[in-house]
């Protein structure tokens, strides 16, 4: 299946640039992950990406490599996000198996202890996320954390896009709102 990383190459040059950035702090993982990118009708924006965990998911190995391809990361990264338990119960049950979606966060790099990352790498970060917005142009932008939406907010895409928000997966399923959650955005996606 032709995904939009394929198809585009913006947005794989905007990767491959992403990929390469460094941030000299204590508590990041300096191996960015620019995100998921299979199509545009929606853009699901997080905090940042989690620590790359092989003992659970054998094609987070991939991730932790500097070298290797583009193509061979997003592709690892792909499998990773299938694998995570957000995206089978959170993603898949919004989108009804839609793979037209893309996935990335306001800051590329995970941290060392899974906390939010720093106003230094989120401003690093952000010309990035910008392109990347304007190069997807999508449907529907999903801001799934209070981060995120801050970001988003700053970024000032208000009148262009259908920006929703919802509160953190985590949270979400901690309080036993994440059906309720998927039946109020679904009603909200364009």
């Amino acid at each position: 299946m032709k995904t939009l990383f394929n198809k585009s190459k913006k947005i794989r040059n905007l990767f491959n640039i992403i990929r390469n950035l460094k941030i000299n702090e204590n508590n990041i993982i300096n191996i960015p992950q620019p995100g998921l990118f299979l199509g545009n009708k929606y853009l699901f924006i997080a905090q940042n990406p989690g620590i790359p965990r092989e003992d659970k998911n054998p094609s987070d190995k991939i991730l932790l490599k500097k070298d290797v391809s583009d193509e061979e990361f997003h592709e690892a990264y792909k499998q990773s996000q299938f694998n995570w338990l957000f995206y089978k119960r959170f993603i898949k049950s919004l989108i009804e198996n839609n793979l037209d979606f893309s996935i990335t966060n306001v800051c590329f790099f995970p941290t060392a202890d899974n906390s939010a990352p720093s106003q230094k790498a989120i401003d690093i970060c952000r010309l990035y996320l910008r392109k990347m917005i304007h190069i997807l142009n999508p449907k529907n932008i999903i801001i799934l954390s209070s981060l995120a939406k801050r970001e988003l907010n700053y970024l000032n895409f208000k009148v262009k896009y259908n920006i929703l928000y919802s509160q953190h997966y985590s949270f979400l399923l901690r309080s036993g709102k994440l059906n309720s959650e998927i039946s109020r955005l679904k009603m909200e996606i364009r």
